[in-house]
């Protein structure tokens, strides 16, 4: 991710950091549902929506358990793109 911070599990990105927000990768069908939650947003850096990711304000993850809930969505999916 360029201009960003990314960490990767096991060759795929995970989550990353772009300006003041979480990215995380959950998966494009799973990520209309987090949307519905505050302060979360599809991942748009580019003037493009990027499917399957989102980004999350930081006050949104500003307790260990939110950050740890985003962090755990996007190791399910990233499992799987593994398994494969």
């Amino acid at each position: 991710m360029r201009g960003g911070l990314c960490f990767p599990r096991h060759g795929p990105m995970l989550v990353g950091v772009w300006k003041n927000s979480l990215t995380a990768r959950i998966g494009p069908e799973r990520a209309d549902g987090p949307l519905l939650e505050l302060r979360v947003r599809p991942m748009d850096i580019t003037g493009m929506r990027k499917m399957g990711w989102i980004m999350v304000e930081p006050d949104s993850v500003a307790d260990e358990g939110t950050l740890k809930e985003k962090a755990r969505r996007a190791i399910q999916f990233v499992g799987k793109l593994l398994a494969k």
